[in-house]
C-alpha cells in the first residue's frame, strides 16, 4: 500500500512538472510569436525545399500577399525578381547546409524583391540556418529608399545636368573598362557644335542650352543602344562605339550630319563638326585615338566653315522675314537703293558690299524679340517699346559673333541713331554716327513710307520726300537726304 501511494505521489509530481513545462512552453511560444509578429521587420520561415511555412504581418505588408496565400503554398524563390539570382542564392544555400558549417552565422543577400502587384523593391535578406532542423529564418529589410538615393547620387556624379548624357567623369571611368581587346574595333566620334557662341551671345545662354539639347537628341537618335554618348565640354560631344570599324562609325557620323540638316530650331540650323578615329590594335593608345578624332573635327570645321556661315546667314535672313513685317521685296529694294546711294557717294566696292549686307540684316536683332510685340497691331506700351529698342544691340551681338557679319556690327548697332543725338542706343549725333548707319536709316525709312504695310497705307513719293526733308537735320543727315533725293530717287525727273 505504501508503495502504491509513493507511486501515485511520483506520478502526480511528474504530471505537475509536465503541466508546468507545457505552460512554460506555451508561454515561451506566445512570447516568440509576439516577437515574430511585432518585430517591425518582414520575417518568414522556410523549409529546405524553399517552401514558406510561416510569415509575419510585416511580410504580408512587404509582399502584398496574405498569410493563407503564402504559408505552405509558395516558395521564397518566387519573390526574387531575377531568376538567375534566385538560382545562385539557392545553390549557395544548399552548399551551406551540406557543410553544416557556422550555421548560426546569418547569410546576407541583397536582391530585388518582387511583390504581388509586380512592384520591385531592393531588400537585404538575413538568413539563419537553424541547427538540427531543415528550416531557416529569413528577415528582409527594404532598402529601396536608400538605393534610390544612391542611384540619384550616382546619376548626378556621372551625367550632364543639361542634356542627360554621360559626363567626362563617366568617360574616364568607362574608357578603362572598354579599352580592351574584346571591344575592338573601338571607334571614337568627336563633335563640336557650330555657332553656339553666336546663339549664346545674341540670344542668351538659355537659347544656347536649347541648341545643345537639340543636337544631343539628334546624336542619341542616330546612335545605337551600345554606344556611349558623352558631353565632353561646353560645345563638345564624344561618342564611344564598341566593336565598330571606321566604315560603320563614318556612317553614324553622316547620319548625325544629315539629321542636323533637317532638324527644326527657331534661330539657326543646327550644325556640328564631327571627326572619326578607330582603334584596331590593342597596343594603340586610346588617348591618341581621341586626339586624332579631335584633329579631324577641326579639319572639318575649316573645310565647312564657309558653307556653315552661308547657311547661318541664310537662316538668319529667313528667320527675320518670318518674324517681322519685312518682306523679300523690301530687302531687295533696300539693297538696290543702297547700291545707288553707295555709287552716288563714290564708295569703294567693299564699302558697297557692306552696305548691301547691312540693308538686308540691319534689323536682324528683331529675331530675338517676341512676335506678340513685333506684330502687335495697336500702340506699344512703354515697356514694349524699350524691348523693341533692344534689337539694335542684339543685332550687334549677333554680328560680332559671326565673322561674316562682324564688319557691319557697328552699322547695325547705330542704325537708329538720330542726327540731332536723340536716337538710340548710344545717343550719337552728326558724323559720329557711322556713315553706313546714316545711309540705311534714310533708305529704310523711304522704302517703308512708299510701300503698303498691314498697319498703314503707302505714301506717295512726293509725300515721302517731303517727310525726309522735314526730318533732315533732326533724324537724318541733311547732306545725305539731298543726295538721296537728287541722285537716287531722282525726284526732279519724276512727273509731279
Amino acid at each position: 500500500m505504501k508503495q502504491v501511494l509513493e507511486k501515485n505521489k511520483n506520478n502526480n509530481l511528474k504530471h505537475l512538472a509536465n503541466q508546468n513545462l507545457i505552460q512554460k512552453l506555451k508561454k515561451s511560444e506566445k512570447k516568440y510569436r509576439a516577437l515574430f509578429e511585432n518585430t517591425g521587420t518582414a520575417i518568414f520561415v522556410t523549409e529546405e525545399d524553399t517552401t514558406i511555412t510561416m510569415v509575419n504581418r510585416e511580410m504580408e505588408k512587404l509582399s502584398g500577399f496574405k498569410k493563407e496565400e503564402v504559408e505552405n503554398k509558395m516558395c521564397w524563390t518566387k519573390f526574387v525578381a531575377k531568376e538567375e539570382k534566385a538560382k545562385k542564392m539557392l545553390r549557395y544555400h544548399k552548399e551551406r547546409r551540406r557543410l553544416q558549417n557556422n550555421n548560426q552565422i546569418p547569410i546576407k543577400y541583397e536582391f530585388i524583391f518582387k511583390t504581388k502587384s509586380g512592384l520591385e523593391k531592393f531588400v537585404i535578406a538575413n538568413i539563419v540556418l537553424l541547427s538540427d532542423s531543415s528550416q531557416s529564418i529569413v528577415s528582409l529589410v527594404d532598402i529601396s529608399g536608400q538605393k534610390k538615393f544612391e542611384q540619384k547620387i550616382n546619376y548626378i556624379a556621372y551625367h550632364d545636368n543639361l542634356t542627360g548624357l554621360y559626363n567626362r567623369d563617366y568617360f574616364e571611368k568607362k574608357i578603362k573598362e572598354m579599352d580592351k581587346g574584346k571591344y575592338l574595333s573601338l571607334s571614337i566620334i568627336m563633335g563640336d557644335v557650330n555657332s553656339l557662341k553666336l546663339v549664346n551671345d545674341a540670344f542668351g545662354h538659355k537659347k544656347g542650352d536649347q541648341l545643345l539639347k537639340t543636337i544631343a537628341d539628334i546624336i542619341k537618335k542616330a546612335c545605337r543602344n551600345e554606344d556611349i554618348i558623352i558631353r565632353w565640354g561646353g560645345d563638345e560631344f564624344l561618342i564611344i562605339l564598341p566593336n565598330t570599324d571606321y566604315k560603320k562609325a563614318t556612317k553614324i557620323r553622316e547620319k548625325i550630319v544629315d539629321d542636323c540638316s533637317i532638324a527644326k530650331f527657331d534661330l539657326i540650323q543646327p550644325s556640328i563638326a564631327l571627326g572619326v578615329a578607330t582603334k584596331t590594335d590593342i597596343n594603340q593608345d586610346i588617348q591618341n585615338i581621341i586626339k586624332n578624332a579631335e584633329k579631324w573635327v577641326y579639319k572639318n570645321k575649316l573645310v565647312e566653315s564657309n558653307s556653315v556661315r552661308s547657311s547661318i546667314l541664310k537662316t538668319l535672313e529667313e528667320t527675320l522675314l518670318l518674324k517681322n513685317y519685312e518682306t523679300e521685296e523690301h530687302a531687295r529694294r533696300a539693297k538696290v537703293l543702297s547700291i545707288k546711294m553707295g555709287k552716288a557717294l563714290n564708295l569703294s566696292n567693299n564699302e558697297i558690299d557692306e552696305l548691301i549686307l547691312l540693308a538686308g540684316l540691319h534689323d536682324i536683332g528683331k529675331i530675338a524679340i517676341s512676335e506678340e510685340i513685333l506684330l502687335k497691331p495697336g500702340s506699344l506700351t512703354k515697356k514694349e517699346w524699350e524691348i523693341i529698342k533692344k534689337h539694335s544691340e542684339i543685332g550687334y551681338r549677333i554680328a560680332n559673333a559671326s565673322p561674316e557679319l562682324a564688319s557691319i556690327s557697328k552699322g547695325i548697332l547705330h542704325h537708329h541713331e538720330w542726327w540731332n543725338g536723340s536716337g538710340y542706343p548710344s545717343g550719337l549725333e552728326g558724323e559720329k554716327i557711322p556713315l553706313v548707319s546714316r545711309i540705311i536709316s534714310i533708305v529704310d525709312a523711304y522704302d517703308v513710307m512708299t510701300h503698303k504695310r498691314p498697319y498703314k497705307e503707302a505714301l506717295t513719293i512726293k509725300c515721302a520726300i517731303e517727310e525726309l526733308i522735314s526730318c533732315a537735320g533732326i533724324q537724318f543727315d541733311p547732306n545725305l537726304v539731298t543726295i538721296f533725293i537728287n541722285q537716287v530717287v531722282e525726284y526732279k525727273n519724276l512727273r509731279m
